[in-house]
């Protein structure tokens, strides 16, 4: 049984996918829908959270790499996007990154989510925010779909 769940989180993990498949699938298995929902959010955040300090890790490592200006182009070039991008932050902030990352379509979810919310500038403590409140609506949607799915199948 508990590999059953881990294969459920590992599957949530998977760009493109994530728990738009995981929690059909853990369902599919005849595993107890809310515990599903439980271990997909949870892989989905940690995710999120992984993803935004891998982002700000490497903009600070590249940020500093000054061989042959490529650091200073980067700069150049993160400031100006965050600058165009900026009326975004300011019009639908958490709530707008939120509802992407909840979109349960392809192209949509924590990865893109995540890389979105770097490239306008939103702050971690607010990304944070977006990326648990997206996920839960995500998986709340998913959810619903797949049980109300396989009982209308059976």
């Amino acid at each position: 049984m508990f590999l059953k769940y881990l294969s459920i989180f590992g599957i949530a993990l998977l760009p493109f996918v994530e728990l738009r498949l995981a929690i059909p699938i853990g369902i599919s298995m005849n595993l107890l829908p809310f515990f599903v929902f439980i271990v997909a959010v949870l892989a989905d955040i940690l995710l999120g959270f992984i993803l935004i300090e891998i982002l700000s890790t490497l903009d600070t490592w590249i940020s500093q790499w000054n061989l042959f200006g490529i650091g200073t182009f980067y700069q150049k070039v993160r400031t100006t996007s965050r600058k165009k991008l900026h009326r975004f932050v300011k019009k639908y902030g958490v709530l707008g990154v939120a509802l992407f990352i909840a979109i349960p379509l392809p192209g949509s979810g924590v990865y893109t989510g995540t890389l979105g919310a770097f490239l306008i500038g939103l702050d971690k403590k607010h990304y944070r925010w977006a990326c648990v409140l997206g996920v839960v609506i995500a998986a709340l949607i998913v959810t619903l779909l797949s049980v109300g799915v396989a009982g209308f199948i059976a």
